[in-house]
Order: C-alpha cells, then sequence, then structure tokens
C-alpha cells in the first residue's frame, strides 16, 4: 500500500468517527407557522362582504315594494336567466350534432 491510501483510509474512518461522535441536531416536531395574513388581502375581502350585504339588503328592499305579480315575473326571469345559463354550460361541454359522426353513414 502506498502513503496516500493508508492516509485517505484514515481521514474516512476519522470521518465516520466524527460524524457518529456528532449531536444531531434537534428535529422540529411542531407544525409550520401559517404566514401573516396579507393586510391588503384582507382589506378586499372585507370590502367584498360589505358590497355583498348591500347588494342583499338591496335586494330585500325591492322584494318589498314589488307587487305580488311583479314578484312572480321576476322569480320567473330569473329561473329563466339560470336554465338558460345552464343550457349555455351544457352545450359547451357536449360535442356539437356537427361534429359527430352518425351511425347512419
Amino acid at each position: 500500500m502506498d502513503e496516500n491510501t493508508v492516509t485517505t483510509s484514515v481521514t474516512t474512518s476519522e470521518a465516520v468517527i466524527q460524524a457518529e461522535n456528532k449531536p444531531t441536531e434537534p428535529v422540529n416536531t411542531e407544525p409550520a407557522k401559517e404566514n401573516k395574513p396579507d393586510p391588503e388581502l384582507e382589506k378586499l375581502k372585507a370590502a367584498l362582504s360589505r358590497a355583498n350585504g348591500e347588494a342583499a339588503e338591496y335586494k330585500r328592499q325591492l322584494r318589498e315594494k314589488q307587487t305580488e305579480a311583479e314578484r312572480a315575473e321576476a322569480e320567473r326571469a330569473e329561473a329563466d336567466k339560470a336554465m338558460r345559463k345552464n343550457w349555455r354550460d351544457c352545450a359547451r361541454t357536449r360535442p356539437s350534432a356537427t361534429t359527430r359522426q352518425s351511425a347512419w353513414r
């Protein structure tokens, strides 16, 4: 054996011994702390909540002022609008009749 090989094996052995004797760092078992909330985001959330509350209040006031016939017509219009939106959403997800291949061809 040459001198470099012996020195390397001793150095490696010493490194292993030092690593075994080195105290380990304590493991952090606490859950990660959440980031602080962004004040700008909190301000925007509060503004949105306030606007939604105001809109609901105006809608309630309008419903109180409407007659029974007007109220029924408004409900029909809302239901019609929701049905048309649902139909458009379904039409977007399904392939159109012109792109489908007919089984009779």
